[in-house]
């Protein structure tokens, strides 16, 4: 009613600070007090509170540039000091991760931010190279990214048998191919 006075509290919305209110329409907040009291005009008025976010979401993507995971972070800290943990793949797909480009747990988070993964293929690269002899060889794997797990195997166990840490023993004569994955 026109001229009535009529009292506005602050509501509480999680994550965000209250401002005060505004006539919707309008892009100037007034009476940023926990409450205030207005005289109605004598035209119709919607009174809009006014909030400023207090957090940002962090979007961590794939090889694809796929949504793997969003955190919800306080604004302006950094993970360090929010104690959160950056998400840590080994593998999506037929990709391999490398790290998280351009991003370390020290950045101040300010606004909403995305975060592209270092990804890459598996690859392994055996020494002896194509041609080992047996003999009491043990073959390594240098793998990307580093220290990748490697399991290993005999294509034919009756001529060569290699065990989980990539050592090789003749079983008998001829030919046999190992593999490295």
């Amino acid at each position: 009613k026109y001229k009535t006075s009529l009292k506005l509290s602050a509501p509480n919305l999680p994550n965000y600070e209250f401002l005060g209110w505004k006539e919707q329409g309008s892009s100037n907040c007034f009476n940023k007090n926990n409450s205030v009291n207005i005289t109605i005009p004598a035209k119709n008025v919607t009174y809009v509170a006014c909030y400023k976010k207090l957090t940002c979401d962090v979007h961590f993507f794939g090889p694809n540039n796929e949504l793997l995971k969003t955190i919800v972070v306080n604004k302006d800290q950094t993970f360090s000091e929010q104690g959160l943990t950056v998400p840590s793949y080994t593998v999506v797909g037929d990709k391999v991760f490398g790290g998280w480009r351009d991003f370390s747990k020290d950045i101040r988070i300010v606004e909403t931010t995305k975060v592209y993964g270092n990804w890459g293929n598996l690859s392994i690269s055996i020494n002896g190279g194509a041609q080992t002899n047996v003999g009491a060889t043990t073959l390594t794997a240098t793998t990307y990214p580093a220290g990748a797990k490697v399991t290993w195997r005999s294509y034919d166990g009756s001529k060569v048998y290699v065990d989980s840490n990539g050592r090789i023993t003749a079983t008998g004569a001829g030919n046999a191919i190992i593999e490295a994955s």
